[in-house]
């Protein structure tokens, strides 16, 4: 696995990945005119473990908001070697300590999540265009736990 050193030393490395196994099932034999794609991503950090293990669920919607795919879901666990780039602040919430380490797990799980949804689509007229997945959509979504 490749590692990711930021300025601050802060290592981490991929040490598992996981995707739902159902293929491609469309709840009608025909397409919508209208077609939405939906996804949502989480986040559980493990202060303990110095593990991060970012989700992301999605499938595809008509114009009513009416599920018209199963759920496709990919989850990333990223192993830290020293500190988190993010904790728990009691008073704050979160505090952000290595931005540059953060974007990069997210950009590495979007980047696996494309890769995983086009081959998911196998062909399918979702396929084309295969939807976007941006970094400002993905962080104004983003749902935080951190692990007990």
């Amino acid at each position: 696995m490749e590692k990711y050193s930021s300025d601050n030393q802060s290592v981490f490395k991929i040490v598992g990945m996981s995707r739902s196994k159902d293929e491609l099932r469309l709840s009608s034999s025909s397409l919508p005119s209208e077609i939405q794609f939906s996804f949502s991503p989480y986040l559980i950090v493990d202060t303990k473990q110095s593990v991060l293990v970012p989700t992301i669920k999605a499938f595809f919607l008509d114009k009513e908001g009416n599920a018209i795919t199963n759920e496709l879901s990919l989850q990333v666990v990223f192993k830290f070697n020293d500190n988190l780039p993010l904790c728990l602040n009691e008073k704050k919430g979160i505090d952000i300590k290595d931005y540059q380490a953060l974007v990069s797990i997210f950009d590495t799980t979007i980047g696996a999540f494309r890769g995983i949804l086009f081959d998911w689509l196998n062909g399918s007229e979702l396929q084309r265009p295969l939807p976007f997945v941006q970094m400002d959509e993905f962080l104004k979504g983003l749902k935080v736990s951190f692990a007990k």
